[in-house]
């Protein structure tokens, strides 16, 4: 008989959002568990909940938020954490009361329910890992990089990584990059494994290119400021290369304008938006398409799924050294960034590529879609994640 758990989001599988790309990995656990959800879409109600699939609101935040300046929790434990890190502030008071009081709501919410679950799966480390662990049931969770680099936060700081390190089953973190960073910090963590994401390739994939006089650069992410894209926008403004940009993602008003006044001179560059595609049109775009390079110049990363992707496609990937993206990227002396160069060296990396001779072309495509299907393919990476799932709920008689 299966064991069944319960999968916490944030939107999947209600909607894609930051986790579309989940929908990989869900056909390999389903082989080994049965699953139920929990949603929580931060606020956004009217969602019905069916088929296993529950949806978390929060309603009584202000209550809660009493009972967590209240708490033992607060007072002592993570008090003591705070200490640690830098010392006591106002924002760090505030993060740490507003994490707890979000925690306690959501083990009120699943207080009826969790019996029947062998183990919760949470796919962030959020406040809802938190309010599992207080339960003291059995829980896995992903550790990505927002959710683990205190950088990404006001006070370079997050609140109760060392009660939650401690209580979780299996921390799995998706680079080795995290690991070591949250080891550094000196975190006793209970249990942990380094499993990268992964990414389901196409059936068949074209990895010979056709040489031509125009470089088709492809990126793909939501429009934000940590994206960088006025980067691409830069290189684009200076490159004398014939280069079509296609960009794919949602909220690109902003840098479609910006794109069209800087380079509406440029007769040697084209541009594109083609707005939020779902993953499963992303693929068919990606096989209808001849694209030369994928792009990605972000401030910060874990290790992109959007890369692994691309290469899947046998399209070679130029990015930066942040987060673990060194561990996704080969060929790394001529396609990975120095962060705080990557304008120059995207220059230089495009140029590069423009030199090369169809042969080596073809070689470097090849080289790319043999990296993701060895270290970055779901069908590898996603059994070996449900194992261990398995294993770690196995330990202890729940």
């Amino acid at each position: 008989m299966k064991k069944k758990i319960c999968i916490v989001t944030e939107g999947f599988p209600i909607v894609e959002g930051l986790e579309q790309y989940l929908a990989a990995e869900i056909p390999f656990l389903a082989q080994e568990f049965e699953i139920d959800w929990i949603v929580d879409l931060n606020g956004k109600q009217g969602v019905e909940d069916k088929n296993g699939v529950r949806q978390f609101v929060r309603k009584n935040s202000f209550m809660f938020k009493i009972y967590a300046m209240l708490s033992r929790f607060f007072w002592l434990g993570e008090l003591k954490n705070i200490q640690k890190n830098g010392g006591v502030s106002l924002v760090k008071l505030r993060a740490s009361i507003d994490y707890l009081a979000y925690a306690l709501e959501f083990s009120n919410f699943v207080s009826n329910h969790h019996s029947k679950y062998d183990a919760f799966y949470t796919y962030w480390i959020t406040p809802k890992t938190l309010g599992l662990s207080i339960l003291n049931v059995p829980v896995v969770t992903r550790a990505h990089a927002f959710d683990v680099y205190f950088e990404r936060h006001k006070g370079d700081f997050l609140p109760f990584r060392p009660f939650i390190f401690s209580k979780v089953r299996l921390t799995s973190f998706i680079s080795k990059q995290g690991f070591h960073y949250s080891k550094n910090k000196g975190f006793a963590i209970r249990n942990y494994s380094i499993n990268y994401l992964g990414v389901t390739g196409p059936s068949n994939v074209n990895l010979l290119a056709v040489k031509s006089k125009i470089i088709h650069l492809v990126s793909c992410s939501k429009v934000i400021p940590l994206k960088q894209l006025d980067l691409i926008v830069a290189f684009l403004e200076e490159t004398e290369l014939s280069i079509k940009w296609t960009h794919i993602g949602d909220n690109f008003e902003n840098i479609k304008k910006i794109s069209e006044d800087r380079l509406s001179m440029r007769s040697n560059v084209s541009f594109d938006f083609l707005g939020y595609l779902s993953n499963e049109k992303v693929k068919i775009w990606y096989s209808n398409n001849s694209i030369d390079l994928f792009l990605n110049v972000s401030k910060t990363e874990g290790v992109p799924v959007s890369i692994m992707e691309a290469n899947s496609f046998s399209i070679p990937s130029i990015a930066p050294n942040i987060g673990g993206i060194s561990e996704l990227q080969i060929h790394q002396e001529n396609f990975l960034l120095r962060s705080n160069k990557i304008l120059e060296d995207l220059i230089k990396a495009i140029n590069f590529y423009d030199s090369l001779s169809l042969e080596k072309i073809n070689e470097l495509r090849t080289d790319f879609h043999l990296n993701w299907k060895v270290k970055f393919n779901a069908e590898i990476n996603y059994k070996i994640f449900a194992g261990q799932i398995k294993s770690s709920i196995s330990k202890v008689d729940l």
